[in-house]
């Protein structure tokens, strides 16, 4: 018989592979981070599931090692991200400044000025 235990982990499971098909297919840097982060906090998760289940606090340890490292791995890479981007399957176009829309603020506006070609 299945139990309410093992129902659950296999739903822990089943999201920490979300995650990585996340990381795995996501367009944006943001996606594949998040993706990776999930997963290593499910793979605690289940560290410390195993380490209540059979009694040993070594598992405890290399779980406290997980989310040290995650933790560290999470600031570096918010720290050296990219500011902003595009997902890859779309293409960024440029606005053409309507004719009659204000000038944006900050900016002057060129008057035309006469060549004389003498």
């Amino acid at each position: 018989m299945i139990g309410i235990e093992n129902i659950w982990i296999c739903m822990f499971i089943g999201a920490g592979l979300l995650g990585l098909v996340r990381a795995g297919l996501g367009p944006t840097f943001a996606d594949r981070f998040l993706g990776i982060s999930v997963f290593a906090n499910i793979i605690t998760l289940l560290m410390v599931y195993q380490a209540i289940v059979m009694a040993k606090e070594f598992y405890l340890d290399i779980a406290m090692l997980i989310v040290m490292l995650s933790f560290v791995g999470s600031l570096a890479i918010a720290k050296y991200a990219p500011k902003r981007e595009t997902p890859l399957k779309t293409s960024m176009k440029a606005e053409k400044p309507r004719k009659d829309a204000p000038p944006k603020s900050g900016s002057q506006v060129e008057k035309p000025t006469r060549r004389s070609d003498a």
